[in-house]
């Protein structure tokens, strides 16, 4: 059973991958249609997408994995939070950079910055 707080923070994580998209902001019918086009059991409606962005409902795991993939997250970074271990990244000093500059920008640029890298995933 999930406690409101796993439907608050998966809100915030989904929300969050929705606004890398390079079109973004999507409506919650925008996303059903992206979604169900993905996911090859019975469709979701506008309302369960509003539900699940809105912190009032959560997803099935099989829907989270169809929305990780369509957005380019991991599937446990979604659905629990876990963020990937990083002893599998090796950073050189061009990335070390460029993580510098990034958390020095502001949330509106970062939002548009990884909206620009969703283009070239």
């Amino acid at each position: 059973m999930d406690t409101e707080s796993d439907k608050i923070t998966f809100s915030k994580r989904l929300n969050l991958a929705l606004e890398s998209l390079p079109n973004h902001p999507l409506t919650s019918a925008q996303i059903a249609i992206q979604f169900n086009l993905r996911y090859k059991k019975e469709p979701i409606s506008p309302q369960a997408v509003h539900k699940w962005l809105t912190a009032q409902a959560f997803p099935t795991p099989d829907k989270i994995k169809t929305l990780s993939e369509w957005l380019g997250v991991s599937y446990d970074w979604l659905r629990y939070g876990v963020k990937v271990d990083q002893s599998d990244f090796v950073m050189d000093d061009m990335d070390k950079l460029m993580l510098e500059h990034f958390q020095r920008l502001t949330n509106k640029r970062k939002k548009i910055l990884l909206a620009l890298i969703a283009e070239f995933k």
